[in-house]
């Protein structure tokens, strides 16, 4: 945009300056025709400045003394009072160079490059407003004609007091600037210039020819002599001075207006290129994009980005400010906020622009603060979990059945969203991706954001059959509310947090299953007992090893038990006796060793797979007493050339002979 309004005020420029040398050039025919004058008119020293140029405001009474070094490269400027520095864009822009029509951008602007800026918004601020009514625009041309030739008979100058300027110092850059005393006050920065007493802008009046700006020396004092602010005027009689500063040669004017070309040049150049790039990119991803649902990859060099430097509380939801809320708060991580197709930011960008109820929401005076940041959680979960590719109540899903409610709408509680279940306080305390087939997910996938483990009001966690991948945080602890966790049939991997999981969700009852995830590994921690009421626990075909620590046989509410197809390895307790509600218990396919304890306790047990494991020995008669194990009503299947069926009760275990269970 800054691009745009530049490359504005450079046309304006050098058109304003094309039509008075054609002015001036008419002025010389008809000069030449009364008096055979062949000699063009020149415009006096004095009215020339170089681009680029900046303009010093200060007091009319204030001393400026002023030292170069040799080569004039550095220039040291020391003000007696306080002022104010405005480079040449500023000024341009104050003299309203800045503005054009919409038929003017039609000519500077390739057709797809202005409708891109259309698209966009970037017009607005070079857009100029309706016309004034003429005798009104007539009577101000008139007056800032005026104007620029009162001015233009003063004649600039930049001195310097040698007896009392500061030694110059070589720091390698450019000039400084230093305010004036303690006692002194500071200057009045204007946004707009000086109005006169008629109500018009008092100012520069700023020319180009030829590639080089035509400046008339201004004096914006608005009032008497003396009153007001000057710029780059030093009044004899106020201004101590001994010299006045070397005023440069017309070589080093020829290379300042060489370099004033170039440096526009490349600016016209700039502008195109960036402009170009945020039209050709948005065109390749979009063309370019797989037929896989594959994850989303964050671009590495984003559009935009937002910054997130402290400022002041924000009055409004936008998304600037909503970033900013995010990142302070730390309910997103900093760098993830500022790629433009992160999840955090995607989620950011929906509630700012999209959401409806995120109105009622005012998290930044403290009230419903709960609320928002909820929703924003779980609109990150959507695009987490690329919920564009979801089967069901997914953006590119066929339909969302009545009796499911649609993700994403603005005008909807997340409560009403399909998955979603809430209690009488609007907390989520249930997620699952479960519909009418209880053994298939709704085809997400990707890793599971920090941000998840966030819904700390969440009893039910079931997302299994999908696609996730990637680890398990260890900010899963936090969850300490569940009952049931289910995420088997997935693609995890990494070292689940046993432990730490154990340690902290002490409530768990229902469900704790992670079968089905080839890749996933972990241990059974000494934690695992204050479970003790957990009915269910899977961890089959997964890369789980070690051996079972006593504190697992705590969990006496158990009644399913899945350990087959992983590592484990070591005895199994006698205190296995314990499980007086089990019903099933598959440990085939491990390395256990050693001798199965008797079962006297184990009423409930039907179903009991051993085999696979180095178990060895023959079972004890205890298992006759079972009623419910193996024969017609369930499967106690053990490897017979390594452990024998007690030969009291033939037919009540099976050699396994068929494949792995």
């Amino acid at each position: 945009k800054e691009l745009l309004i530049q490359q504005v005020c450079f046309r304006n420029l050098v058109h304003h300056n094309t039509e008075r040398e054609q002015d001036n050039n008419t002025n010389h025919n008809n000069h030449n025709h009364n008096n055979n004058n062949n000699s063009p008119p020149e415009l006096a020293s004095d009215e020339k400045i170089p681009l680029p140029f900046i303009v010093v405001n200060t007091h009319s009474s204030a001393v400026i003394q002023c030292e170069m070094s040799p080569d004039r490269t550095d220039v040291m400027f020391d003000f007696s009072m306080p002022f104010e520095i405005n480079d040449d864009n500023t000024i341009l822009k104050r003299l309203g160079m800045d503005k054009t029509s919409v038929e003017v951008l039609e000519e500077m602007l390739p057709q797809d490059l202005l409708q891109y800026c259309q698209d966009h918004d970037l017009l607005a601020p070079v857009l100029r407003t309706p016309a004034k009514d003429p005798q009104q625009q007539q009577q101000e041309e008139d007056t800032k004609d005026d104007m620029e030739h009162d001015v233009a008979q003063k004649k600039t100058s930049i001195v310097s007091d040698t007896e009392k300027s500061a030694p110059f110092s070589d720091n390698g850059g450019g000039y400084e600037d230093r305010m004036g005393g303690a006692d002194d006050e500071p200057p009045e920065f204007l946004d707009e210039p000086p109005m006169d007493d008629n109500g018009e802008y008092a100012g520069l009046a700023t020319d180009i020819m030829n590639d080089e700006a035509l400046v008339t020396a201004a004096d914006v004092t608005g009032g008497e002599k003396g009153s007001g602010i000057e710029a780059f005027v030093a009044e004899p009689e106020v201004v101590e001075a001994g010299q006045v500063a070397l005023l440069p040669t017309t070589e080093e004017e020829e290379a300042l207006e060489r370099q004033t070309f170039r440096k526009y040049l490349l600016y016209g150049g700039c502008c195109f290129v960036i402009l170009a790039v945020a039209i050709i990119v948005p065109l390749v991803v979009v063309l370019g994009k797989d037929d896989d649902p594959g994850t989303l990859v964050p671009s590495t060099s984003p559009s935009s980005q937002p910054s997130l430097s402290p400022s002041s509380s924000p009055t409004s939801g936008g998304l600037e400010q909503i970033l900013q809320y995010l990142a302070d708060n730390e309910i997103s991580n900093t760098e993830d906020l500022l790629e433009v197709e992160s999840p955090p930011y995607r989620a950011a960008e929906w509630m700012a622009d999209v959401d409806n109820l995120s109105t009622q929401y005012d998290i930044f005076a403290g009230l419903n603060e709960e609320e928002w940041v909820q929703r924003y959680r779980v609109v990150l979960m959507y695009y987490a979990t690329n919920g564009a590719e979801w089967e069901i109540c997914g953006e590119n899903s066929v339909s969302c059945a009545d009796r499911y409610g649609e993700w994403l709408l603005p005008n909807e509680s997340e409560c009403e969203w399909f998955g979603i279940g809430c209690d009488a306080d609007g907390k989520i305390i249930s997620l699952t991706t479960i519909g009418d087939n209880q053994f298939k997910g709704n085809n997400w996938e990707g890793q599971l954001p920090e941000e998840l483990y966030d819904l700390t009001t969440l009893k039910s966690l079931a997302i299994h059959g999908n696609k996730l991948s990637g680890t398990i945080s260890t900010s899963i602890s936090k969850l300490s509310n569940l009952s049931q966790f289910n995420v088997h049939s997935n693609f995890l991997t990494g070292t689940f947090p046993m432990d730490e999981f154990f340690a902290s969700v002490t409530g768990l009852t229902l469900l704790f299953a992670l079968f089905n995830n080839p890749e996933l590994e972990g241990t059974i921690p000494a934690s695992i007992g204050l479970s003790s009421n957990l009915e269910r626990f899977q961890v089959a075909e997964t890369k789980f090893s070690g051996d079972i620590p006593d504190e697992f046989y705590g969990m006496t509410n158990l009644k399913r038990l899945e350990m087959h197809k992983c590592a484990f390895s070591g005895t199994i307790s006698s205190q296995f006796n314990q499980f007086a509600k089990l019903s099933t218990a598959y440990l085939n396919n491990n390395t256990f060793t050693g001798n199965f304890p008797s079962l006297t306790a184990t009423t409930a047990l039907k179903n009991l797979h051993l085999h696979g494991n180095d178990f060895e020995g023959t079972l004890s008669t205890t298992f006759c007493n079972l009623a419910n194990l193996g024969g017609t009503k369930g499967d106690f299947y053990v490897d017979c050339d390594k452990l024998e069926c007690p030969g009291q009760c033939p037919g009540k275990c099976d050699c396994y002979e068929g494949e792995d269970s």
